[in-house]
């Protein structure tokens, strides 16, 4: 049996800017992103996770926790695996705190 292999890439852009944020709360949200796509990824042959870190501009951009639109630079941070996805009837990523796995695996 061929063993199977697990791949963690971060592509990181050079011209971040300097960002005033909880570095602790972000850590802890990558470290979830990336043991949860960990999780995903199992069963797969060659399982990839990808990080990305960029600075994008945003016009007149809306969330649940902003009540004012936010428009200007910011960086994104994308979090993105190879794994099986949601099969389309069950798509709720929209939905904050939609799990879909057991409880004894992590928050989701």
């Amino acid at each position: 049996m061929t063993p199977r292999r697990r791949w963690l890439y971060a592509s990181v852009s050079t011209t971040l800017p300097v960002v005033p944020l909880d570095t602790i709360a972000l850590e802890a949200a990558l470290l979830d992103l990336v043991l949860n796509a960990r999780q995903v990824v199992a069963g797969a042959d060659d399982g990839e996770i990808i990080l990305e870190a960029r600075v994008v501009t945003l016009s007149h951009y809306r969330s649940a926790f902003r009540r004012e639109a936010a428009s200007g630079e910011c960086v994104c941070i994308d979090c993105m695996d190879n794994g099986p996805g949601f099969p389309a009837h069950e798509w709720r990523g929209h939905e904050i705190w939609f799990v879909r796995k057991s409880s004894d695996l992590g928050r989701g």
